[in-house]
């Protein structure tokens, strides 16, 4: 699992001090589309890092929710085809709640 933040790469210095402050992680620039993306990948920082901001999310409380299930059903040590096929179901749910709407936008009635 990974958390990621995007924004405009005029604002990566937002990005570069969310790295910092966090110690983890890493920061890329991409060119087709202008932004830059903040990507964490260690799981104990990123359990840490759900776990304190999770009082302050109110947009994205159910992918944060969705996250945090899914850690947990990574740290056991031995997978069973049920906890493999529950990760899938929670992956599916945490895609499903992303809004792609922008792409699909009508301009005609």
């Amino acid at each position: 699992m990974r958390v990621s933040f995007t924004q405009h790469k005029s604002k990566r210095e937002i990005l570069d001090f969310l790295c910092e402050y966090i110690g983890s992680g890493s920061v890329h620039e991409y060119q087709h589309n202008n932004m830059a993306e903040y990507v964490i990948h260690d799981q104990k920082c990123i359990t840490e890092f759900l776990r304190d901001i999770e009082p302050f999310i109110f947009v994205k409380r159910r992918h944060l929710q969705l996250a945090q299930e899914l850690i947990i059903l990574k740290k056991k040590e031995h997978y069973t085809k049920e906890s493999l096929v529950k990760m899938l179901e929670l992956r599916k749910k945490m895609a499903s709640l992303n809004n792609y709407s922008k792409k699909f936008l009508s301009l005609t009635p």
